[in-house]
């Protein structure tokens, strides 16, 4: 199963490698600043995979040269749900679950909904090869059979952490005002 680690810790600033052979698989980059907040994710030959736009109003996701609402792309079938489910470019639809062990730290997995299946799954773990060491470094195990719509989980992966992560920091500010 291949893994990918997100080299800084951060999901939205990182270069993506494959851990087996430490090559660049992805970058993903957010400028800094309060504008323009995209973050663009490219492949290892620099060709945009998409984009995660967070907005005012709603928040808008572009693949495939199409903009649209992250709603409508990463659905929550339930209004309290963390759960988010898209159709990939395989016209298959997944699922991304999010689950807290007891020491508190965050996994994620990925679903095929039709045969229920888990597909991917996303935790930090220590990861301490080549150049780089992280205590907490992000990574994603992935099932060689869903290989063919890995930009589609790496960006609806990105999208749902960035957005978790917004959630969080919005509630702690709500908690400490």
């Amino acid at each position: 199963m291949p893994v990918l680690v997100f080299v800084s810790g951060k999901v939205d600033n990182s270069s993506v490698v494959d851990s087996a052979t430490g090559q660049a698989v992805y970058e993903v980059s957010t400028p800094s600043g309060l504008r323009n907040k995209t973050t663009s994710v490219r492949d290892a030959h620099g060709n945009e995979v998409g984009a995660y736009k967070p907005g005012l109003l709603h928040d808008t996701v572009t693949r495939q040269g199409q903009t649209t609402r992250v709603s409508e792309w990463l659905v929550k079938k339930k209004i309290m749900a963390r759960a988010r489910q898209f159709v990939a470019s395989n016209g298959k639809e997944y699922k991304w679950v999010f689950e807290w062990d007891i020491r508190g730290d965050k996994g994620v997995k990925l679903f095929e909904c039709e045969m229920g299946r888990q597909v991917a799954h996303a935790h930090r773990k220590p990861f301490t090869q080549w150049s780089f060491k992280s205590s907490k470094a992000m990574s994603i195990d992935v099932s060689p059979d869903v290989l063919e719509i890995l930009d589609d989980i790496m960006l609806s992966f990105i999208i749902c952490e960035s957005m978790t992560e917004r959630d969080e920091t919005t509630a702690v500010v709500v908690s400490v005002s």
